[in-house]
């Protein structure tokens, strides 16, 4: 596939799908909290920077708050979740991306898995947890900052 057709391929078919999705019930207001509370939210995204606009209009649209939003540099370069959680100072991480999870629990950052189809037959090794929710989610966070 020819780069302007997978672009035009994006657009037509993924852009309505990013744009039609809602947050998950309590995500706003669980990084409401971790920014009230002085703690930074950096959104750590394997989208490309062709899609930043879409992003962050949908962020905006759902008033999802962050301190910063960081994508992958193009569609055709390896990115590293886990190397860009090292550059930024991150030590709480969640994704619903398996590899992803390995990749930043290997770097000894706090790592949890979100649940989802697509990781569902993977085992987590004991340096990742899985969570179901955002409820769960904020439990480990009030767990680590008690």
């Amino acid at each position: 596939m020819a780069r302007d057709d997978l672009f035009a391929f994006l657009e037509d078919e993924t852009i309505p799908i990013l744009t039609s999705v809602t947050p998950r019930q309590g995500c706003v207001q669980v990084l409401r909290g971790l920014l009230q509370a002085g703690y930074e939210v950096h959104l750590i995204t394997a989208r490309s920077e062709f899609l930043r606009p879409v992003t962050e209009d949908w962020l905006h649209r759902y008033q999802v708050p962050y301190t910063a939003l960081h994508m992958s540099p193009s569609l055709e370069e390896d990115y590293s979740k886990g190397e860009r959680c090292d550059q930024l100072g991150v030590q709480f991480f969640v994704d619903d991306h398996y590899p992803n999870c390995i990749d930043t629990a290997d770097r000894g950052v706090y790592t949890l898995l979100f649940h989802a189809s697509h990781n569902k037959h993977f085992s987590c090794p004991p340096e990742i947890t899985r969570v179901y929710n955002w409820r769960e989610i904020a439990q480990h966070i009030a767990a680590l900052t008690g």
